[in-house]
């Protein structure tokens, strides 16, 4: 009697043990499913965040200056590039894929240091989450979206291949391509988190591109505690294409001017902004326009001015005359907006 109640006894033992074993492994086991759950597809960081990441187009004297990426950290709060906004004066912006262009936005804080600026809006957005821990290891995986030349809310991934230190100053190098137009834009990890913003590329180097950790927007100042002069230095200035040349034919009332590829790559559908300046500085006349033909690396291709008489030429007593009879000098300005590269 006594060794089946000891029997029972272990038999109750061993059952309670197996059952607080099972209980303890199905505990694990959805720890472990929730923690899986955390980790999101392309697809699902993309649905999650496409709705949040704008195209930011910034002004100068009332005139496209510059193109670039940004996002929502908060209801009514953009980040972006400094050099996509720096020196303009004005900013608006359109969430990607979306044709209604938002104004009013305006560029409160700032840091040229780390190349980051905070834009206030009027309206409100969702807005994405944030990691600011740098806890992400070298070799996880990471999203870039963006508006890489013009085509608006582009992701791709990659993986955060390193985290490098330059005077102090701590980028992230991803392999997730930068493109012209992805500065600005959010770096997410695979939980749909941005630690970093999209700066900069090196070309035809293997595929070395650059992000700012999320942490260093602590570091921006208010904007006008930055010195103008800096300003105007970071403001846009790409050189990756410029006017070489500019030729008008005065018999005619046309003009041709010669565009530079000073990259690496071979680039088409260049947008860009000619403008017309009279001695004074007053704009006369400007135009935009896209130029589809590819220009390789390294070389220049002649492209008829726009519209050139429209404003060169003009009547007086029955005779054509040109703006040289009554302004003998007047400068051309050229700015880059966007480019694309043919792969």
């Amino acid at each position: 009697m006594k060794w089946y109640s000891l029997l029972l006894y272990v038999m109750i033992l061993i059952t309670s043990c197996t059952i607080g074993s099972t209980s303890s492994s199905k505990e694990q086991g959805d720890n472990a499913k929730v923690e899986k759950a955390k980790v999101l597809s392309a697809e699902g960081i993309y649905k999650q965040n496409i709705s949040k990441v704008v195209m930011i187009i910034s002004y100068k004297d009332g005139i496209p200056y510059s193109q670039g990426s940004g996002f929502f950290i908060d209801k009514n709060t953009l980040v972006t590039n400094f050099h996509c906004v720096a020196g303009a004066e004005r900013v608006e912006f359109k969430i990607a894929g979306n044709e209604e262009v938002y104004k009013g936005a305006k560029v409160v804080k700032a840091s040229d240091d780390y190349d980051l600026a905070i834009i206030k809006t009027k309206q409100d957005f969702p807005f994405v989450k944030v990691d600011s821990l740098g806890n992400d290891r070298v070799g996880s995986k990471i999203y870039a979206i963006g508006n890489p030349r013009g085509l608006e809310g582009t992701i791709s991934d990659g993986i955060l291949s390193g985290k490098r230190d330059n005077d102090g100053i701590e980028f992230l190098q991803i392999t997730a391509p930068i493109n012209p137009g992805n500065s600005g834009g959010p770096v997410l990890n695979d939980k749909g988190e941005v630690i970093g913003v999209a700066t900069f590329t090196f070309r035809n180097s293997q595929n070395l591109n650059f992000a700012m950790p999320i942490k260093y927007l602590k570091e921006c100042k208010d904007i006008t505690e930055i010195n103008p002069s800096k300003i105007a230095k970071i403001g846009h200035n790409n050189d990756a294409v410029t006017l070489t040349s500019f030729v008008k034919d005065q018999k005619e009332y046309t003009a041709f001017f010669s565009l530079k590829n000073n990259t690496d790559d071979t680039i088409s559908n260049i947008y860009y902004v000619i403008i017309y300046r009279g001695t004074n500085g007053e704009i006369i006349h400007y135009y935009e326009d896209i130029e589809s033909e590819e220009i390789a690396p390294h070389l220049a291709k002649r492209f008829g001015a726009i519209g050139f008489g429209d404003w060169y030429e003009y009547s007086c007593n029955g005779k054509t005359a040109s703006y040289e009879d009554r302004h003998p000098k007047f400068t051309v300005e050229f700015r880059l907006i966007s480019y694309e590269i043919v792969e």
